[in-house]
């Protein structure tokens, strides 16, 4: 809510929270070396730092926001690069060159800095080859109707899918489809903070998330084994009872 310009420079890798603290600024600048994610699934946790409330908000060169886009990336864990985040709002700029947007800001400011030096990725962006899909997968409201999709969705669209999803926790996936479901719900940002908070209490309290670091980030086996094995038998009314503040 911050009411000065506020720009963040994504130049490399951003993942997680990086990026949950980038996306809610007035300017959102990628450089060419940039790629971002939300791979929270494969480590027990879920889509923190308010992106489930800005990602699906978010009006990118594609001209809507679109909530089914916004879940897709968020909870597969899809890594997008310049042209995807542009297209899908998560950026609002693209620069060749870190330092130099950073000179010319500081001497020029940024509005006029962005003017000289963004530009336009060539190409289609590959999240818009699959948006129909996306579409008519990720727009429903409960995880058993997303799989259910997927079954006649494109076939290559849903092995993809699978495959993203292969490493991911069965409670984590879930939570953050029920945390984006319940942000769609709440414009006020302070109040859908106070539920995200929530919901870390709750998983954080769980055996996946120590299993989850332990595989990816400490360990580095990604072999974790979670508990439960499938998503149908997640607890959706524990995690239903967690999104209630």
């Amino acid at each position: 809510t911050y009411k000065k310009p506020l720009v963040s420079i994504i130049d490399g890798v951003v993942m997680g929270g990086g990026l949950g603290i980038s996306l809610h600024g007035s300017h959102r600048v990628v450089t060419e070396n940039a790629f971002a994610s939300m791979p929270e699934m494969a480590i027990g946790y879920f889509t923190d730092v308010g992106v489930a409330h800005a990602a699906q908000r978010m009006v990118g060169t594609r001209g809507q926001a679109s909530p089914a886009l916004a879940k897709y990336w968020a909870i597969t864990g899809y890594r997008m690069y310049a042209a995807d985040m542009l297209w899908s709002g998560l950026a609002t700029h693209a620069v060749q060159d870190a330092e130099t947007i950073l000179d010319a800001i500081v001497e020029n400011g940024a509005d006029t800095a962005l003017k000289q030096h963004s530009y336009v990725p060539d190409g289609e962006a590959p999240l818009a080859g699959v948006i129909d899909e996306i579409e008519s997968t990720f727009n429903h409201a409960t995880w058993p109707e997303i799989q259910e999709a997927l079954k006649s969705a494109d076939k290559e669209f849903a092995q993809d899918t699978a495959k993203y999803l292969a490493a991911a926790c069965p409670t984590s996936v879930v939570a953050s489809n029920e945390l984006f479901e319940s942000h769609a719900q709440e414009e006020d940002i302070v109040k859908a903070l106070q539920r995200e908070e929530s919901l870390g209490r709750y998983i954080r309290s769980r055996g996946d998330f120590a299993e989850g670091v332990r595989a990816v980030l400490v360990d580095k086996t990604k072999d974790a084994a979670f508990n439960p094995e499938e998503t149908a038998a997640v607890d959706i009314d524990a995690i239903h009872a967690a999104l209630k503040v």
